[in-house]
């Protein structure tokens, strides 16, 4: 994502991850004020996110695998403290990527064992 021209977008739970550019393979701000709020940025080179920006709740990590992505149980893709219908949509538009949210077993890729984890959790989180 390049931000440009004195813009400050406002962004809330988005993940950039595994991507690359000249500057800022996750993110490059020039003369833009960004706000990321529960946002994750990791694994993008040569950087995670280039100039400045407000972090609010974010994790931005050379390494997925350092960020706590807060979910009170695995499956529970919206922290709404259930495994229900709305987070198996979540991970059906993750199918196939590297998203680390819906990554439940940290293969790198959510698949269908990710599926099985999702659906072993189905109910209310304890």
């Amino acid at each position: 994502m390049s931000n440009n021209s004195n813009s400050s977008p406002a962004l809330t739970d988005c993940t950039f991850t595994d991507n690359s550019a000249a500057l800022g393979g996750g993110m490059y701000n020039s003369t833009s004020s960004p706000t990321l709020t529960d946002c994750v940025a990791c694994e993008n080179s040569p950087d995670q996110i280039s100039g400045s920006f407000t972090d609010i709740d974010s994790c931005i990590s050379e390494s997925c695998l350092d960020c706590d992505f807060g979910n009170q149980c695995i499956g529970d893709l919206n922290d709404d403290d259930a495994v229900d219908a709305a987070d198996l949509g979540i991970l059906l538009i993750a199918m196939g990527s590297s998203d680390p949210r819906a990554d439940f077993n940290e293969d790198g890729e959510v698949s269908g064992a990710d599926l099985g984890l999702l659906l072993n959790a189905w109910g209310p989180c304890d």
